[in-house]
């Protein structure tokens, strides 16, 4: 890791301390609590782009991101993944969109994309080799576009819906779930194009994530190898026991333990 990675990765680790209480700051209404967030390793990199197709338009990763992920502090999750742990992985982002721009009543735009899907993935598998850190798919999500910058928060209700999965975490509790991206240092100012679409760009971004409860951690299943050889120690063992009970009732040498 080289000098700034490892000092955005010391950041992360100094925020992990109060991670745990944050609320996420657009849904205080719904008390919900951050539970992840995550950082680009390099930050000054464009790696989302705005593409303008015409009758539609997409706004993606252009290629699997470097990014840092960070838990919450959230009981039982298995140690080298948890909080303060910083989760070295990528990003992949697709949003959709069939809707074209119209004014935020300032000198933005807000565009409804239909459908995001993302997903962030781990380097290097876990312990318990999961690799999955947070798949999320969103509907009906509005992005603000404005100068150089864009963001977005979408919580679960009404007309739209978030949804997440992970190796790690399981939301089957959550009654509530929202996420956030913040996008900066677009290649050129945002622009509306004559079609009603977005003119082509590049920006950077970083996320955060919060449901209501929190979720509750996954507990990593015992392999069949483990089971297997744990069934074949007590099989040995009862065996030996059982030799033991017969040499004693006819007189014979007993068997050690």
């Amino acid at each position: 890791m080289n000098t700034v990675h490892y000092r955005r990765a010391r950041k992360l680790s100094v925020l992990a301390v109060g991670l745990a209480s944050l609320v996420f700051g657009q849904f205080a209404s719904a008390q919900t609590t951050t539970f992840g967030q995550y950082f680009q390793q390099n930050g000054s990199t464009q790696g989302f782009s705005y593409t303008n197709g015409g009758t539609s338009a997409t706004f993606s990763t252009i290629s699997t991101l470097p990014i840092f992920f960070l838990y919450s502090v959230i009981p039982g999750m298995q140690a080298d993944v948890a909080n303060p742990t910083v989760n070295a992985g990528g990003i992949t982002f697709t949003g959709t969109t069939n809707t074209v721009a119209v004014s935020d009543g300032g000198a933005g735009f807000n565009q409804l994309f239909q459908t995001i899907n993302f997903s962030i993935i781990r380097t290097t598998p876990s312990a318990s080799g999961g690799t999955n850190l947070l798949t999320g798919t969103l509907t009906n999500v509005t992005i603000n576009f404005s100068g150089n910058s864009a963001s977005f928060n979408v919580t679960s209700g009404g007309t739209s819906m978030v949804t997440f999965s992970s190796d790690f975490l399981d939301f089957s509790n959550t009654t509530i779930r929202n996420a956030g991206f913040s996008f900066s240092g677009a290649s050129s100012s945002i622009s509306q194009n004559a079609n009603g679409f977005l003119n082509p760009f590049a920006i950077s971004a970083q996320g955060t994530f919060a449901s209501n409860p929190l979720p509750i951690a996954v507990v990593p299943e015992v392999s069949t190898g483990v089971i297997f050889t744990a069934c074949a120690a007590l099989v040995i063992l009862g065996e030996i026991r059982r030799r033991r009970r017969s040499a004693k009732s006819v007189g014979e040498p007993v068997m050690a333990a």
